[in-house]
């Protein structure tokens, strides 16, 4: 095995200007083996949370894990969410670097990220004690990039002095080379980075498209975090699974004039794609030159042709500097070229679905519903989706083409008789490639009643697991149903329930891809129980082959896998169609000094063929005060809080909502049950559904459009939020920060009917259900954390739970809010945020 010695060495390069100096740390010297790195050489470490005692390893290999040079690297090899270790490294005679210098300045470590995430970067002691912890101890901090495993979005970022961070596009895993280059002298002081990576710790340098040349916002002369002169450590950090370190390096660059390349990421090809105009800018203003490196392409000056082959294309735009410029560091560039006839994509026709009958009272339009799905959706495009019966060709379309994973399509076929009928689904997509896919469809001419036996305790949420999906297969119908009525059966695995009442509830995704709250369900204590819901509004959704998921948050017991059944009552309805479009679905406070109305006004365009309108509602209060009455909030509210909210149309108020409901009996007969279950609450019971509130707006269908807003009671106001001015501690209440100020869960719906079926295709214009990305950081967090997001609809709702399900925090925020969490007791909390989908994040507050 190799075995590296520490280098300790200055490095004169021949450039034209003066030399570059680098100050490597490769850990060789340390004691092999060893399980303790804290006061070894200079290095102190600290632990994440108290009951993360493990300090790092250091040793050559880590189970069957090696760093890529063979030699001694540093270890953590210990799990979860709270569980980490940050090591701290000051100058010294054998690693001197100083940051005071400013200049042209280069970090690099190798590193192998972990499923919570690691990071590295150079900072303030600001406390003196040896250790640079940010997000842990202020006002230590730094610049850092930071990359991890888990979540959806915000794997890899440069973290920034401010608080303030930028993503970059970094998704492979294994050890990979990091640097961040400084330029100190950027931005008129205020300093830039731009990061780069070598996976593998092999190769080309790769610079990071979206943190090129980043400002950092540094104030130099404050004294603080944000001010390089005082920077006197470098520092790694490891959370959860197996991170590794190795190599740290800090250079010197000659003085002189740096420059950096700019170019946008080419996005990947079709293998038949037409030649690629390259443009990048060096900000020296000197051209900029390409290079072949290797795959199925060829460059000629600034255009890059393929070869028509499939493979990984690499390339690398340089400029090589002259007597005023420093040469600017290259940037690679890689895309992958896309052969879109070698994949199939995976096709489901969910309506009619094959095995299940169609009943319909006379020959009326019936809707087609296809999902398909696709590998490299970014290039491969369905051009066309069709469906043919009886000789008849049906073109299905999508509300959402830019969404590949939505993939829901749509459109209607009038039949001429009734009878068993094959259907064929063609699927074509770039380049012309068409797959077949068969299903039967039987119409009966009959009314008739059924059953449809859903969840049978498939689906399973436990205090780690809050949501769970699957799909049901249900017969289609037009004009053969008058009501649907679903029967649900709360039970507990093992029987061992939650003691408290939680919030759940079921969601369905309809024939546009959209999910949406089918009913709302509140447990009961420590019990199983069942109740009963009118969802015949929901008739257009509950068709074919439907998408289902079952909420639940709960925090103890086993866990829940309830049943749920649906009884289709017939008869004939008043309308052929129904549509459902939910219009608002989220956490909202109430009483809320600084935003009293937070629900967001909607101005709602009706379909040209709408006969009929309502808006369907369910409101539930939740949080109360958890001490004395009005000791935490004022007025027990929302849980405890007798209120009337209204609904306005047009600027006028049209309806009241008095959000009330008596619970001794039980609404669902669930009892006798634990706890408080018998005193009456706002808009639900435990054990049973949650009420649901319709309101008429036919009188509006006339003018096209209504504009819609939903007051909370202006006469609630809630003297304990932080928001209020005048809430003072052991004054007006005992604390403005209790983790109990009241919310109101809004679902709320446009119903509208039709018997002419363009009413399911005419979907009112600004329908969209936008999914969004969201961060948090720092994360672990000390005294405040920030949340942004990329949603660009309006507001969004969040909650913060703590681990015992308490809502610590909601509020509503456009773009970005910082939150000071220092009176928040460590731990970790659930971050649910709200728009047109729903995100949940984790986030551990370590004081």
């Amino acid at each position: 095995m190799k075995r590296l010695t520490l280098l300790i060495a200055t490095i004169l390069m021949a450039l034209s200007l003066t030399a570059q100096v680098e100050y490597l740390y490769d850990f060789n010297s340390l004691t092999e083996g060893s399980k303790n790195l804290n006061g070894q050489d200079g290095w102190v470490t600290h632990y994440q949370t108290a009951a993360s005692s493990q300090d790092f390893d250091v040793s050559y290999v880590c189970g069957s894990d090696m760093a890529p040079d063979e030699s001694i690297a540093i270890w953590y090899p210990y799990g979860g969410s709270g569980v980490g270790r940050t090591a701290t490294r000051k100058a010294s005679s054998n690693f001197n670097f100083n940051f005071q210098n400013g200049g042209i300045m280069d970090l690099e470590i190798d590193m192998n990220r972990t499923w919570w995430g690691s990071f590295f970067g150079v900072g303030f002691d600001a406390d003196g004690d040896g250790h640079i912890l940010p997000g842990m101890t202020d006002p230590d901090g730094g610049v850092y990039v930071f990359i991890k495993s888990q979540g959806d979005s915000g794997h890899a970022k440069v973290c920034l002095p401010d608080g303030s961070s930028v993503p970059f596009d970094y998704e492979q895993s294994g050890w990979t080379r990091y640097k961040m280059s400084f330029d100190f002298t950027a931005y008129d002081g205020a300093g830039a980075v731009t990061v780069f990576v070598k996976p593998g710790c092999t190769g080309e340098w790769i610079q990071m498209a979206g943190c090129t040349n980043v400002c950092m916002n540094l104030t130099p002369g404050s004294g603080d975090m944000k001010d390089y002169h005082v920077w006197d450590g470098v520092f790694f950090h490891s959370q959860g699974g197996t991170g590794g370190f190795d190599n740290l390096l800090v250079r010197q660059q000659p003085d002189g004039n740096a420059q950096l390349i700019e170019m946008a990421d080419i996005p990947n090809q079709l293998i038949f794609n037409e030649p690629i105009t390259l443009v990048a800018t060096a900000s020296s203003g000197l051209p900029v030159s390409f290079e072949m490196m290797e795959g199925p392409a060829t460059i000629n000056g600034n255009i890059l042709t393929l070869t028509g082959e499939t493979g990984v294309v690499k390339f690398k735009a340089t400029q090589s500097g002259n007597a005023d410029w420093l040469p600017a560091p290259d940037v690679v560039k890689t895309f992958e070229v896309v052969d879109p006839d070698a994949y199939d994509p995976v096709v489901t026709i969910r309506r009619p679905y094959d095995g299940q009958a169609t009943y319909m009272d006379a020959l009326h339009p019936l809707m087609i519903v296809v999902s398909a799905y696709i590998e490299h959706p970014e290039v491969v495009k369905f051009t066309e989706i069709k469906a043919t019966i009886d000789g008849d060709e049906i073109m299905l379309k999508t509300d959402y083409p830019d969404d590949p994973d939505n993939g829901y399509y749509y459109g209607f076929w009038t039949p001429n008789d009734f009878g068993l009928f094959d259907m064929n689904v063609s699927v074509t997509q770039s380049g012309g490639k068409t797959t077949t896919y068969h299903n039967n469809v039987h119409l009966i001419n009959q009314l008739e009643g059924f059953d449809v036996v859903t969840m049978q305790g498939d689906l399973v949420c436990t205090p780690t697991q809050h949501s769970d999906r699957g799909e049901y297969a249900f017969p289609s119908h037009v004009g053969t149903v008058n009501k649907i009525m679903a029967h649900f059966d709360y039970f507990c695995v093992d029987g061992n329930c939650d003691t408290y009442d939680r919030v759940g509830g079921v969601r369905v995704r309809n024939y546009r891809g959209e999910w949406i709250e089918l009913f709302r369900y509140i447990t009961p204590f420590g019990v199983e129980c069942e109740d009963d819901v009118d969802v015949s509004d929901y008739t257009s959704v509950l068709q074919g082959l439907v998408e289902m998921e079952y909420y639940l948050e709960t925090w103890n017991g086993s866990g829940s896998n309830p049943f749920l059944t649906f009884t289709f009552t017939p008869g004939t309805p008043e309308y052929l169609y129904t549509d459902v479009d939910e219009i608002w679905f989220g956490t909202f406070a109430f009483g809320d000094y600084a935003n009293q109305q937070p629900v967001p006004v909607v101005d709602y365009s009706f379909s040209e063929q709408a006969q009929s309108a309502k808006l369907k509602i369910t409101t539930t209060g939740h949080n109360w005060s958890s001490g004395t009455a009005n000791c935490y909030n004022t007025g027990n509210a929302a849980e405890f809080y007798e209120a009337t909210h209204h609904i306005f149309v047009d600027g006028q108020s049209k309806y009241d909502q008095h959000l009330w409901r008596n619970c001794v009996p039980n609404p669902a007969g669930c009892q006798p049950q634990n706890g408080t279950w018998t005193y009456p609450r706002s808009g639900w019971c435990p054990g049973s559904i949650g009420l649901v509130w319709d309101f008429d707006l036919t009188d509006y269908l006339a003018a096209g459009q209504a504009e819609l807003f939903y007051q909370f009671d202006p006469t609630y106001l809630d003297y304990c939020h932080p928001n209020h001015p005048d809430c003072v501690d052991h004054v007006t209440c005992e604390e403005c920060a209790a983790p109990d100020n009241p919310v109101l869960r809004v679902s709320g719906k446009v119903i509208t009917y039709s018997n002419d079926e363009d009413l399911l295709v005419n979907v009112h214009e600004g329908h969209t259900e936008s999914a969004f990305n969201a961060e948090i950081y720092p994360n672990p967090a000390n005294s405040q954390v920030t949340l942004r997001t990329d949603y660009d609809k309006g507001a969004i709702s969040v909650m913060v739970l703590n681990m015992q399900g308490q809502i610590v925090a909601t509020f509503t925020m456009e773009g970005q809010r910082t939150l000071d969490v220092s009176h928040w007791p460590s731990g970790v909390y659930t971050v649910q945020m709200l728009g047109g989908s729903v995100v949940t994040k984790k986030i551990l507050i370590n004081h």
